[in-house]
């Protein structure tokens, strides 16, 4: 989950220069075609949008060894759940305790295991996806509060500042 949390964020943050530098070239276009710097500007955006792709890479990696693992523990827990069912009815065999309903409990039973592995894997994924997506929320409250203020326009408003 640390792992899928800080590649989307590394994710979000690679994305705003791609953005930022594709509005203000789109911007200025006609001051790059006038000084002959198309070339340079696309080496840049080529530069960013690459960064920004690694990073995408990174989390995808991510959430697809996350579906592994889950894929892995779900198969693992129907695996016992037949092999349980399985040995179960070899020693009702061996006893001649012959259960009829023990078919329709054994089925029932796989079929418990493996929806359920299906829900855990979906409330894990979901949980996952959830705090990943949280980090707009933490870089919205790290600009607000980290960032140095920027100086007064006035200088009442300095002043206002200095007493404080």
């Amino acid at each position: 989950r640390q792992v899928s949390r800080e590649t989307k964020r590394l994710d979000s943050i690679s994305r705003s220069p791609v953005y930022a530098h594709f509005s203000e070239t789109l911007g200025g276009l006609s001051t790059i075609r006038a000084y002959m710097q198309a070339d340079r500007f696309q080496d840049e955006f080529e530069g960013k949008v690459n960064c920004n792709t690694k990073t995408y890479y990174n989390n995808k990696s991510a959430d697809r060894w996350l579906s592994v693992r889950l894929e892995l523990i779900g198969s693992t827990i129907a695996g016992l759940a037949a092999f349980f069912s399985t040995r179960v009815a070899i020693a009702s065999v061996e006893n001649d305790d012959i259960n009829d309903s023990f078919a329709s409990l054994s089925g029932l039973s796989l079929t418990f295991a493996i929806s359920m592995t299906g829900l855990l894997q979906w409330c894990v994924r979901t949980f996952a996806q959830l705090e990943a997506a949280m980090n707009s929320g933490e870089r919205i409250l790290y600009y607000s509060e980290e960032i140095p203020q920027e100086a007064a326009w006035t200088s009442d408003e300095l002043v206002k500042r200095a007493s404080d």
